[in-house]
């Protein structure tokens, strides 16, 4: 999965996003990732690999289904050795 956005924020909540619209159109769920990111000319990109598998209702016990990330109260706070995301998911 490739994507590119102006801002860290963004690019975290459009990757979020596409998680959940390949969960819902493709049936897909993800519990392995390896993701680089970028930034070049005020520019981020991720380029991810997302491994998982089909959804199947024996095996998977979902609780809640993620619907979409909002907005409210989204942030990412830098720290001296890392990055603190705080998402909001509607189920």
């Amino acid at each position: 999965m490739k994507l590119s956005a102006d801002s860290l924020e963004d690019l975290l909540y459009d990757f979020l996003s596409e998680l959940i619209f390949v969960k819902d159109t493709e049936g897909l769920l993800f519990n392995k990732f390896e993701i680089n990111i970028s930034e070049k000319n005020n520019k981020y990109s991720i380029n991810a690999k997302c491994f998982g598998e089909i959804i199947d209702r024996k095996k998977h016990q979902l609780n809640a289904d993620a619907k979409a990330i909002t907005k409210h109260k989204f942030e990412i706070k830098k720290t001296k050795d890392k990055y603190i995301a705080h998402v909001i998911v509607d189920i």
